[in-house]
């Protein structure tokens, strides 16, 4: 399993420990490596935006889990 793929399992697990049982994450659009590794991760395209980040407007897209539980990856 990749680092990113524990770093967010861990994170997803401590959101359901505290009880958030939902998430969203936003990426830029141009971020394909992003874009590819949430969708691999299940997420769901929520939303769009535009947004200012270092004085242009990029395209923003959220994921969505509705349940954390199917993030947090089993040990082995």
């Amino acid at each position: 399993m990749g680092v990113g793929r524990q770093l967010f399992s861990a994170i997803a697990k401590y959101f359901k420990e505290i009880g958030i049982t939902s998430i969203i994450v936003w990426v830029m659009e141009q971020n394909k490596s992003g874009l590819g590794f949430y969708e691999s991760m299940g997420g769901k395209e929520y939303l769009r935006r535009k947004n200012e980040f270092g004085g242009k407007i990029v395209n923003d897209v959220a994921y969505r889990w509705n349940d954390v539980s199917v993030l947090c990856i089993q040990e082995e």
